[in-house]
């Protein structure tokens, strides 16, 4: 009797060891399954206004799969933030980068390398970039971000100035000759002798002084490091802005209205002006305040010569986060440069696409047919050859960072406080100290 009973507690304790182990096998399996359905969570960073146009996309990307859950931080990002959320272990999983973020955050090795990801999505994924686009995502032939729209540096024109003054539209493959001719024809005084029509407005040395001095075949510094700032192209540049500077044919912000140059309010600009040298990202300025500017054919600087401008682009680059994020950050940037949801983006934003495939895409050509400022854009200026004045990793040096030598230099000629010659003469100086200095990071970069 007391054998039996000790035996049936013995088997009874025993089902209820099972069954525990049962029951936590179970909750386990659950708790392994519940585990391994939460998303990824994928966080962007980058311009404000850009994201809160990328929402809706997102919000789509959201809802068509539950693996992986992306969020926006909308805030422009900077290299010193970035070196900072690196040092912190908080780095975003991917970052709107740019020509002036990307290759100094991928030589502090805050950026992936995307070759791997490049060879898995295989040779038809990178032949849909328009290729001016590239060149300033790579850092030693390694690409670090992959482009998403354009923004290209060029020129807009008041269709009833122009006409007021009787010219008709710039033609395509006209000069700067061309164009001082019409400035000349477009400027107006009132009977004080106060302009009241202003011919030619600059934004700035990036809108127009870089183009122009691609359009002449100048550089300040060649890719290999050369110092070429005191050459004839450039001399041929300057010489002819200093030109229409001195005959009252050109206004230059960043000359802050010194020297020549009058202050020129912002009504003056988007009213009463014929030319401005401009860009991509003012098309939504001019919509928004009535601005009635039409985008130029591109420039050339004479009939023997090609027309060029200076791009820039917004990329998306993937930061040395887990190789899990780095994984799931790469699937979501491959949907975002997708045909389909990188033309809904850019169509919001007003700025072409950089991928020929969003630009095939049946959203932007009904957008681009019914935008005649787009289309000039696309078909006419997207695929000239891009220039740039100087390498792209030098641009924080020369131009950027507070205290810029020669972004003071070039301000300074453009005030007419210094000569050409002294501009370009101690430009050199500057330049050959600068390149020949061994702590500037891009030293080495190639």
């Amino acid at each position: 009797m007391l054998t039996w009973q000790r035996n049936k507690r013995v088997s009874i304790t025993g089902y209820s060891v099972l069954g525990l182990l049962v029951m936590s096998t179970i909750l386990l399996l659950l708790m392994a399954g519940s585990a391994a359905a939460a998303p990824i969570k994928i966080t962007i960073q980058g311009n404000a206004p850009h994201l809160r146009a990328l929402a809706p996309v997102i919000e789509e990307y959201n809802a068509q799969q539950d693996r992986i859950e992306v969020s926006l931080v909308l805030t422009e990002i900077s290299f010193e933030n970035m070196v900072v959320k690196y040092v912190g272990g908080t780095l975003p999983d991917i970052i709107e980068s740019g020509p002036r973020f990307t290759q100094p955050l991928a030589r502090e090795g805050i950026l992936a390398d995307l070759t791997p990801y490049l060879q898995r999505a295989g040779a038809g994924f990178m032949q849909q970039f328009i290729p001016a686009t590239m060149v300033d995502n790579q850092l030693d032939g390694r690409l670090y971000a992959l482009p998403a729209f354009l923004q290209i540096e060029g020129m807009y024109y008041n269709p009833d100035i122009l006409s007021q003054a009787g010219l008709g539209s710039p033609p395509r493959g006209w000069t700067w000759a061309d164009l001082k001719a019409m400035a000349q024809k477009a400027r107006r005084y009132d009977s004080e002798g106060k302009k009241i029509i202003y011919p030619l407005y600059s934004e700035g040395w990036f809108q127009a002084d870089f183009p122009l001095l691609g359009q002449a075949g100048g550089k300040f510094v060649t890719d290999d490091y050369k110092v070429v700032i005191n050459s004839q192209p450039v001399r041929d540049t300057f010489n002819w802005m200093y030109n229409m500077i001195e005959e009252d044919l050109l206004e230059c912000a960043n000359a802050r209205g010194k020297g020549l140059h009058e202050v020129v309010s912002l009504e003056n600009w988007y009213f009463n002006t014929a030319f401005t040298f401009s860009a991509t990202y003012r098309q939504d300025r001019w919509n928004s305040v009535g601005a009635n500017f039409v985008t130029a054919p591109p420039l050339r600087f004479n009939n023997q010569t090609e027309p060029s401008t200076r791009f820039t682009d917004r990329s998306w680059a993937i930061t040395m986060v887990s190789p899990e994020q780095r994984d799931a950050a790469f699937e979501v940037i491959q949907y975002l440069l997708s045909p389909k949801p990188l033309a809904q983006w850019t169509v919001a934003l007003g700025n072409p696409p950089a991928t020929r495939g969003a630009i095939s895409d049946p959203l932007f050509r009904n957008y681009l047919s019914n935008n005649r400022n787009m289309q000039i854009w696309v078909n006419e200026w997207a695929s000239l050859p891009s220039s740039r004045a100087y390498p792209i990793e030098m641009e924080q040096d020369l131009y950027l960072a507070s205290g810029a030598v020669i972004a003071d230099l070039h301000t300074k000629f453009i005030q007419g406080e210094i000569t050409l010659n002294a501009f370009l003469t101690e430009g050199e100086r500057i330049l050959q100290n600068l390149i020949s200095d061994p702590e500037r990071p891009w030293r080495h970069a190639r």
